[in-house]
């Protein structure tokens, strides 16, 4: 998959549509970019949050 991918590069359609031409434009990217810059950190501390609470919760011999 990588070798095919990596033949047809840089068309998203062979020799159709590039990489370039199919991109959204660069304002919509900086958007996009400072929207995972802030709801990453919230979901990766959700998720510690969750794990801390959770933790040792489960039976030692599991469910069955």
């Amino acid at each position: 998959m990588v070798a095919l991918g990596l033949s047809f590069f840089p068309y998203v359609i062979p020799f159709q549509i590039s990489l370039w031409n199919a991109a959204s434009h660069s304002s919509s990217q900086e958007f996009l970019l400072i929207g995972a810059l802030v709801t990453t950190p919230v979901i990766l501390t959700y998720t510690a949050f969750a794990f801390w609470v959770f933790h040792g919760k489960t039976p030692a011999e599991g469910w069955y």
